[in-house]
């Protein structure tokens, strides 16, 4: 996995404070130990494989008026962290900044393939140099370019990436207006590393569907499983 050059944004549930590991670390050592547990999500987005020494706890917990004891009990206590003798993470936040680094990686290739067409594609003077292309045309064809290629990448993005977005998902359900909870079916098929029993799955929108026609019946046969 690459060190991360950003620290600008992560994926962020907004209903993260309703999760029963969330919701038992904030009964029992109040909400302050809920700013804590973001702080280190914070800090664990802006490290390389998104992993932090154990050692950097005690200073990391004095820099924001805390303990060493407090952090070492919200990393190690709750469920929402995993940790080795070394280091410690979130697989949440791992799982997710993979998604987000594939989608980015996808959208620079995209890009570098647009940009290879289009110099291809120039009228050449002698030399191969080429010749300046009238600006009109120019702005009509590459128009017509773009909106192809947007169309194009995201009806195969939507169909045939494995895992899909989050968002792709969510988009779907509603479109559909289904009773299909999208977080619960990306949560599920997420920890089973997206496979249909124990093949890999090759289409998650007929996967959607499935649990649509389930939940209409009421006769679901699997359950999501939540992690952290």
């Amino acid at each position: 996995m690459k060190t991360p050059k950003d620290t600008t944004y992560f994926p962020h549930d907004s209903n993260a404070g309703n999760d029963p590991k969330t919701m038992l670390l904030i009964a029992q050592l109040g909400l302050e130990a809920y700013g804590a547990y973001w702080i280190l999500i914070e800090y664990l987005r802006q490290q390389p494989d998104y992993k932090a020494p154990l050692a950097l706890i005690d200073p990391l917990a004095r820099r924001y008026g805390s303990s060493k004891e407090k952090f070492e009990v919200i990393i190690k206590g709750y469920g929402l962290f995993e940790y080795t003798d070394e280091v410690f993470y979130s697989p949440s936040l791992v799982n997710r900044m993979l998604i987000l680094e594939q989608k980015r990686e996808m959208q620079r290739q995209k890009a570098e393939k647009r940009w290879a067409k289009d110099a291809t594609a120039l009228p050449r003077h002698c030399h191969g140099i080429p010749a300046a292309m009238p600006v009109k045309n120019s702005i009509v064809k590459n128009s017509i370019v773009k909106n192809s290629i947007v169309k194009n990448s995201k009806e195969k993005d939507s169909k045939n990436t494995i895992p899909p977005l989050f968002d792709w998902i969510e988009l779907y359900c509603k479109e559909r207006n289904n009773n299909v909870d999208a977080r619960k079916f990306f949560d599920f098929y997420q920890s089973k590393g997206w496979k249909v029993g124990k093949e890999k799955m090759k289409d998650w929108q007929a996967a959607v569907r499935t649990w649509e026609q389930r939940s209409s019946e009421h006769e679901s046969t699997e359950r999501p499983i939540y992690y952290k």
